[in-house]
């Protein structure tokens, strides 16, 4: 189809632009759009195979199309947040995404993983008509550095620590635990998948011997610390009624493993997650 042209009171000579023309020239609409439900689903070299135009176009195209809906995004009904980090590349090379949790979409992602990532989403969010004293919650994992910038930046918000997070330090101390005192008390050797699996998962023979070890909280501190792991796994009955709060003796047992206790056996960095003012439960699945 042929473009019309129109000469202008000056004497010079544009272009129609008709009303299905897409951003990219020589692009329509539709055609956009076909070519951004593919962006969703596949690598911009498959995109670029499948509708022949070059990989460059596609990503320009992509990166417009995504602009645009960036700097049109409104933040002002955004309460709760999932923040986690993780690894673009080899070695310790960070981005960290930020998502609005009811809705399941990312809302901003930036490199780094540090406090000052953190102030800078605050800032993007204030841009978008978002107010960081409204957000009530938010979901992150252990990392001190979040910690301390989501309670200097959103200051009513209530922290949740990522339920996976909390389940990967716990086994790690079990399994120390298990380790040193079964120098002493050769019954514990062999019983590390029972106690880091789910206890659903478990033989009824493996179910006893948990059960068993369960029943000795005073003598053993690998049963006393297997409590608040099997709550934070499978809130079964025997771990219910102990009442331990998983992150609370999770972190008081790990810091007795490092050496970073006080001499009343407490913690010694209680603000880091332990005891802190703004820490809440743990995140559901």
């Amino acid at each position: 189809m042929r473009i019309p042209r129109v000469k202008l009171p000056d004497g010079s000579v544009r272009q129609v632009n008709p009303p299905w023309s897409g951003k990219l020239s020589g692009f329509t609409l539709l055609f956009e759009a076909f070519v951004l439900l593919l962006c969703r689903e596949m690598p911009f070299a498959g995109v670029a195979r499948i509708t022949g135009v070059s990989v460059h176009r596609v990503m320009a195209l992509a990166e417009r199309c995504v602009n645009a809906a960036v700097g049109a995004a409104d933040f002002s009904e955004v309460r709760r947040l999932a923040i986690d980090e993780t690894s673009r590349a080899k070695g310790h090379d960070y981005v960290t995404v930020f998502a609005d949790e009811p809705g399941r979409k990312v809302i901003y992602v930036a490199e780094g993983n540090e406090a000052a990532t953190v102030e800078a989403f605050a800032g993007n969010l204030r841009t978008h008509h978002g107010k960081p004293t409204e957000i009530e919650s938010v979901s992150i994992d252990m990392w001190p550095a979040f910690i301390r910038s989501i309670t200097e930046n959103f200051p009513n918000a209530q922290i949740t620590f990522d339920k996976f997070h909390v389940i990967s330090h716990a086994s790690t101390a079990i399994d120390e635990m298990r380790r040193r005192e079964q120098k002493l008390d050769p019954s514990l050797k062999g019983l590390r998948w029972t106690l880091l699996k789910d206890r659903r998962k478990l033989s009824r023979a493996q179910r006893s011997e948990l059960d068993a070890l369960l029943a000795h909280l005073t003598s053993h501190r690998t049963a006393r610390l297997a409590v608040p792991g099997a709550a934070a796994r499978d809130p079964h009955p025997q771990a219910a009624q102990c009442g331990a709060h998983p992150p609370q003796a999770m972190v008081h047992e790990r810091a007795a493993l490092e050496g970073r206790t006080d001499e009343r056996g407490r913690a010694a960095d209680p603000q880091a997650l332990r005891g802190h003012p703004r820490v809440g439960h743990l995140a559901a699945d």
